[in-house]
């Protein structure tokens, strides 16, 4: 799921100098060979049932990094039981995610 996240979250960028991100410069490629874009995309295979703590990290997700109390808070709210392994992943994919957006400013 981690894999899959840093393709996710790197296919929603644009390189530098352009103004389509990754996914739509695939998208525009597929269009014009008729493939299916996801065959472009590169997405590592995940099991279905793991995506939904992708979900649960853009539900989360704010500018900030994601800490343990607002863990803690978002599920007493939303009710969902999550365990440490779940946590320990959702705080993973958040600081795959920070280290692509501090590395896209810093290289912008």
């Amino acid at each position: 799921i981690i894999a899959y996240a840093k393709r996710h979250f790197w296919l929603d960028q644009s390189p530098t100098g352009s103004t389509l991100t990754n996914r739509q410069s695939f998208d525009a490629l597929a269009k014009r060979s008729g493939k299916r874009p996801e065959s472009y995309y590169g997405l590592p295979d995940v099991p279905v049932e793991a995506l939904y703590l992708l979900r649960y990290f853009y539900e989360l997700k704010t500018k900030e990094p994601i800490t343990y109390q607002e863990l803690k808070a978002w599920t007493h709210f939303s009710g969902v039981d999550l365990s440490l392994e779940e946590i320990q992943i959702i705080r993973r994919i958040d600081s795959e995610f920070t280290v692509l957006i501090n590395n896209a400013s810093t290289s912008s």
